[in-house]
């Protein structure tokens, strides 16, 4: 797949009323060739970011009858008009040029990647380690912080978002891409917010994915994984 012409650029959003603005103006301000589109997909923000997005030029607002990043991601690519498709949190800055990087990289010889991160900062040093796990491929590969970025037919193709997943849906989705299709790290990059060390500590933090992730593929019930997840971070 050649000659990518454009990128719709999917943000699923809960209450961000504090990064998506910051986000959004990065997005429409950042040097770039290739045209794209911004769709924030909302699952029942009360703390005003609709009328956020609402009152921000050149974004599509869609509405999610669903809380959860799997159907709010799905319906934004239901609704992107590009063939090339970038997920994207709302608390997660992408590199410089992201748009030429991904076009570049999905015009030659790959299906689908990710971008490297690094934390805003770095209370702990052992952050460092999570840092650099990012940029070469492991069993953590394919995170959401890591940003997927992936062309429109492939996704539906795999099959899409698993809707039923509140929680490990990117792991669940990478898992059966990697069987069928290629895909690369990009060394570029994203900025990933470190809120979660701050306000838990590195080990706790650790602990509970770990746990969760460990949970998920011994086939422990993903709702379960989700509610432990929600009471401990």
């Amino acid at each position: 797949m050649k000659n990518c012409k454009s990128i719709s650029i999917v943000i699923p959003v809960l209450n961000e009323v504090e990064r998506l603005p910051l986000l959004l103006d990065y997005l429409k301000t950042d040097k770039n060739t290739v045209p794209f589109e911004i769709i924030v997909v909302d699952g029942g923000s009360t703390d005003g970011t609709l009328e956020e997005v609402e009152n921000t030029k050149g974004v599509k607002l869609v509405i999610s009858e669903v809380a959860g990043r799997s159907v709010q991601m799905n319906r934004g690519a239901e609704l992107a008009s590009s063939e090339i498709l970038y997920f994207l949190h709302a608390d997660c800055t992408p590199p410089a040029g992201f748009l030429q990087l991904i076009s570049g990289a999905l015009s030659h010889d790959i299906d689908f990647g990710y971008f490297s991160y690094r934390f805003d900062q770095n209370k702990y040093k052992l952050q460092k380690f999570n840092e650099r796990s990012t940029r070469r491929k492991n069993i953590f590969t394919g995170g959401g912080d890591q940003s997927l970025f992936i062309h429109r037919k492939i996704f539906f193709e795999a099959g899409a978002f698993n809707e039923k997943l509140p929680i490990m849906e990117d792991f669940d989705l990478h898992s059966r891409l990697k069987k069928r299709f290629s895909f690369r790290i990009l060394p570029h990059d994203a900025i990933v917010s470190s809120r979660k060390y701050e306000n838990n500590g590195y080990w706790r933090v650790q602990l509970i994915n770990l746990a969760v992730f460990t949970g998920y593929y011994m086939g422990i019930s993903p709702n379960k994984l989700a509610d432990f997840y929600k009471k401990n971070l």
